[in-house]
């Protein structure tokens, strides 16, 4: 009677159901991983590059328009200034 509790246990029927594993198996299945993660670093390397060259571009527009913006204040000012000069010589 004890051999046949054994045969019929949830343990022993989890057990038998589980996959059989090899070596060879385990050893194909790791080097596929690490392939597949070399692969994924690389592209995460690749994409990671050219987000930062967009970021460096878009930080280099900002500038530019920072300075384009600063002259055309100091223009606007040098106006304002000759507006108020030729006002003040012609009353």
């Amino acid at each position: 009677k004890l051999c046949r509790k054994m045969e019929d246990s949830p343990a022993r029927k989890f057990f038998e159901n589980q996959p059989q594993y090899t070596m060879q198996g385990v050893v194909s299945f790791l080097r596929a991983e690490a392939t597949r993660y070399e692969q994924d670093s690389s592209e995460w390397a690749r994409e990671k590059r050219k987000l930062l060259d967009r970021i460096d571009a878009l930080e280099e527009q900002c500038s530019a328009h920072k300075r384009i913006e600063e002259d055309l204040v100091e223009r606007v000012k040098l106006l304002e200034f000759a507006l108020a000069e030729e006002r003040s010589i012609g009353s």
